[in-house]
C-alpha cells in the first residue's frame, strides 16, 4: 500500500513536470517556408518592448503589452516571373513584395530559406545581389543547433537600363537557435515557438550589430511571429540599446467584390459594385471589352472608406459590351472580378449616312417632334432643333471633319449616339 502511494505521488510529480514543459520544436521547410499567394500583415512598435532574455528551454516570452506605433506593413508572396529585373535572380522561386517599388527575391527549398537580393526604386533603380545566398533559415531548425556562418559578397549597382558599376564587400552571418517555449503577443498566444538569434560580422570579424536581432518562428505560420531589433542610443554619454519590435498580425484577407452590375442610365453604361477587405487595394481599374476576351482599361476608381462604388462610362455603345474590374494592389498583385454583360439598348433613333459628307438624317421611331442637339469633339453646340421631325436633312457642309455627338430627347427619354463627318 505504501509503495502504491509512493508510485502515485511520483507519477503525479512527473505529470506536473510534463504539464509545465513543451516538446522541443523542430522547424522544417514544409512548416515555415512562405507560399506563393500568401499575404501577411505586420505591426511595428517601439513602446512596451522588453529586452530579450538569455533564452533556454520552456521559456514564456510575454510581449502581449506591445503598443502599436501606427505603422503597419503588408507583404505578399508572388512568383518572380514578370517582376522587375527578375532575370537578375534566375534561381529565385518566390518574391516577397512590400510595396510597388520594392521586390525581394528569395530561394525557398527543403534545406534553406535565403535572400538572393532585391530590386527597389526610391528615386532611381537599385539592385542588391548576394553572392552566395544570404541564408535566413537552415533546415531543420533545432534548439541549440550549432552556429551557422555564411560569408556573402554583395554587389550593389545603380541601374539605368545598363549596369553602372558597384562595389563588393564581405560579411558573416551567425545564426543561433537559443530558446523555445510560448510566445504571447497582443493578438494571441503561440506554443512550440523557437527563437533564433542572428549576429552579423564584418570582414574583420567585428560585430556590425550588437547585441544582434531575434526572430521567433513556428511551424504552420510562414512568417516570423516576432522580430526584435536593437537600436544603439547614447543617454548621458553612455551607450545603450533600445529595442524595436515587429509582430505578426495574421494574413491579409483577400479582396472580395460582390454585386457587380452593369446597367443603362441616360443611354450610358453604369457599373455598381460592393468591395470588402480593401485595406491592400489602391484603386479599381474599369475594363471594357467588345468580345468578353480582350479588355481595355477605360477608367479608374480609388478606394474609399465606403464599401459601395459606382462608375459611369462616358461611352455610347452601339452593341453589347462586357465589363470587369481589375484591382490595383499596393503590393503589385492583380485581382480580377467576374465579367458582366451589358446588352445593347434598343435605340429609339438612328443616324445616316455614317460617315456623313453633306447632309445627315436622324430617323426617329415616333411622329412627335423631338429635341435634337449636336456637339463637336470639343463640346461646342453646332446644331439644335427643338421641333425636329424624323428624317429631316441636316446640312454638315460647313462642319469640320471629325466625330460628332448627337443628343436627342424622344418622348421624354434622353439618348445619345455618335457619327463621323468626312
Amino acid at each position: 500500500m505504501i509503495m502504491k502511494q509512493k508510485f502515485q505521488c511520483l507519477f503525479y510529480f512527473i505529470l506536473l513536470g510534463a504539464m509545465g514543459t513543451t516538446a522541443q520544436p523542430v522547424i522544417t521547410a514544409a512548416g515555415f517556408n512562405p507560399r506563393i499567394g500568401e499575404s501577411f500583415k505586420l505591426q511595428n512598435t517601439t513602446i512596451g518592448v522588453i529586452p530579450p532574455d538569455s533564452g533556454g528551454a520552456n521559456r514564456i516570452w510575454d510581449y502581449s503589452i506591445l503598443k502599436d506605433s501606427g505603422m503597419s506593413m503588408n507583404f505578399t508572396v508572388l512568383s518572380p516571373q514578370g517582376l522587375p529585373y527578375s532575370d537578375s535572380f534566375p534561381t529565385s522561386n518566390i518574391a516577397i513584395v512590400s510595396d510597388t517599388n520594392s521586390v525581394n527575391y528569395w530561394l525557398a527549398n527543403d534545406t534553406c530559406l535565403g535572400k538572393l537580393g532585391y530590386y527597389s526604386q526610391p528615386t532611381f533603380p537599385i539592385i542588391d545581389r548576394y553572392l552566395p545566398i544570404q541564408v535566413n533559415m537552415l533546415y531543420p531548425i533545432i534548439y541549440q543547433k550549432p552556429y551557422f556562418f555564411l560569408a556573402r559578397d554583395n554587389y550593389q549597382t545603380y541601374i539605368d537600363s545598363v549596369w553602372k558599376g558597384g562595389m563588393y564587400y564581405s560579411i558573416l552571418d551567425s545564426l543561433k537557435y537559443d530558446g523555445y517555449g510560448t510566445l504571447k503577443l497582443p493578438n494571441g498566444t503561440y506554443d512550440s515557438v523557437l527563437r533564433i538569434q542572428q549576429w552579423v560580422y564584418n570582414s574583420t570579424g567585428l560585430l556590425m550589430y550588437y547585441p544582434g536581432s531575434y526572430l521567433f518562428i513556428k511551424n504552420g505560420i510562414h512568417w516570423p511571429l516576432l522580430t526584435l531589433q536593437p537600436q544603439r542610443v547614447f543617454i548621458n554619454g553612455l551607450e545603450t540599446y533600445l529595442w524595436n519590435a515587429t509582430y505578426y498580425k495574421g494574413t491579409t484577407l483577400p479582396l472580395q467584390i460582390t454585386s457587380l452590375t452593369a446597367s443603362w442610365k441616360n443611354s450610358q453604361p453604369v457599373l455598381q459594385w460592393d468591395a470588402l477587405n480593401t485595406e491592400n487595394t489602391k484603386a479599381f481599374n474599369i475594363q471594357r471589352s467588345d468580345d468578353g476576351h480582350c479588355f481595355t482599361t477605360v477608367g479608374q476608381v480609388a478606394t474609399t472608406s465606403s464599401s459601395s462604388y459606382c462608375y459611369s462610362d462616358n461611352f455610347i455603345p452601339q452593341h453589347t459590351l462586357y465589363y470587369r474590374l481589375q484591382q490595383v494592389d499596393k503590393n503589385g498583385v492583380l485581382f480580377y472580378s467576374n465579367t458582366v454583360q451589358l446588352v445593347a439598348k434598343n435605340h429609339l433613333f438612328s443616324v445616316y449616312p455614317n460617315p456623313a459628307k453633306d447632309d445627315v438624317h436622324i430617323s426617329i421611331s415616333t411622329v412627335n417632334p423631338s429635341v435634337i442637339m449636336i456637339y463637336d469633339v470639343s463640346g461646342k453646340l453646332v446644331y439644335q432643333d427643338n421641333n425636329y421631325l424624323s428624317n429631316k436633312a441636316i446640312s454638315t457642309t460647313n462642319w469640320s471633319k471629325g466625330t460628332y455627338l448627337v443628343k436627342i430627347k424622344v418622348d421624354g427619354d434622353l439618348e445619345y449616339c455618335r457619327f463621323e463627318k468626312k
